[in-house]
């Protein structure tokens, strides 16, 4: 794995008299890059697994409703087979 080495700058002297961080807000943009990546990389995992679930879900629904259409075709084709055989 290669190190790479960031030259930091301690701050800067504004004309107003203020001082500026560089090295502190370079790390908490870093940091705040780092946790923006994992969110945005957990909220892709959680949408994936999301719409997987859903797909499942959606799938084993029809399978379930054409099982329960094929056995009502079933036990209606039966009914009426067993009715025609006790007409007969």
């Amino acid at each position: 794995m290669r190190l790479i080495l960031i030259q930091k700058f301690h701050g800067i002297f504004f004309p107003n008299g203020i001082f500026f961080r560089l090295d502190y807000y370079y790390y908490y943009y870093y940091f705040y890059y780092y946790f923006y990546y994992y969110y945005y990389y957990y909220y892709y995992y959680y949408y994936y697994y999301y719409y997987y679930y859903y797909y499942y879900y959606n799938y084993y629904y029809y399978y379930y409703y054409y099982y329960y259409y094929y056995y009502y075709c079933y036990y209606y084709y039966y009914y009426y087979n067993n009715y025609d055989v006790r007409m007969s």
